[in-house]
């Protein structure tokens, strides 16, 4: 299940369930401020260990589009494992800032400079903090967005497996440029808009509506081409498919 959309507007989607009534959307909302208030002070942190006035990425954390993401997820038990080296969730980098992962089950992996992958420890009351691909690009790549999987090793496969990251993305209108932290003017501007049309292409591909619109818009290749000249992973063609973040 997924909670997206800026704080106080769940209510107004028509996409959720009428199970979610009034209370548990409150519930919901509740749960997401204190995410977000946790978040604010993340960013406040990061900027003034980097020198930065402490507002610096917090500004453009407003409760505006996209909206910060909230998702109870179930890794449903299975008769049979696939065949092969197939994770239980294929290893990626998130889109956003940061997420802010709840969980009690092990199965999470990251992985170091080295390729090497290593287990995330389950520590009770505790929460796992990845850093997301705009936070990264943001601060000239000083902050390294997480490669992660699920892997099967501490979760059998007859066993679901929950958990309930919190996913926070910038505002669209942000301008991700590498040197950011300096104040100096960029040649190519890059906001969070652009990355995320991007990365949504890379990973649904093109697809085409009943009225044969595609529904991600048409590539911009002059920001692909701008990522890929940044070493992003994934930037390949806007006809590839890549890893849902």
């Amino acid at each position: 299940m997924s909670f997206g959309l800026p704080a106080g507007e769940l209510s107004k989607s028509d996409n959720i369930h009428s199970w979610w009534d009034a209370d548990k959307l409150a519930e919901i909302e509740s749960f997401k401020h204190q995410c977000n208030d946790l978040n604010l002070k993340i960013m406040s942190c990061f900027a003034v260990n980097m020198g930065l006035p402490g507002d610096f990425f917090s500004a453009s954390h407003k409760q505006e589009l996209p909206g910060n993401t909230f998702k109870i997820i179930k890794y449903p038990k299975m008769d049979k494992q696939p065949e092969g080296f197939i994770p239980r969730l294929s290893e990626h980098t998130d889109w956003g800032s940061v997420t802010l992962l709840f969980t009690e089950s092990p199965g999470l992996e990251i992985r170091d400079p080295n390729n090497q992958w290593h287990e995330v420890p389950v520590i009770p009351g505790a929460i796992t903090i990845n850093i997301g691909d705009a936070l990264s690009l943001w601060t000239g790549k000083m902050l390294k967005s997480t490669m992660h999987r699920i892997s099967w090793d501490k979760v059998p496969r007859s066993q679901d497996r929950y958990s309930m990251p919190y996913f926070v993305h910038p505002n669209f209108d942000t301008n991700l440029r590498l040197n950011a932290r300096s104040g100096e003017a960029d040649d190519q501007e890059l906001t969070y808009s652009d990355y995320y049309k991007v990365r949504l292409r890379l990973t649904w591909g093109s697809l085409e509506q009943k009225d044969g619109t595609k529904k991600f818009g048409d590539g911009d290749n002059k920001t692909l081409e701008y990522l890929k000249m940044l070493g992003v992973a994934n930037a390949g063609t806007l006809e590839s498919h890549s890893v849902t973040a």
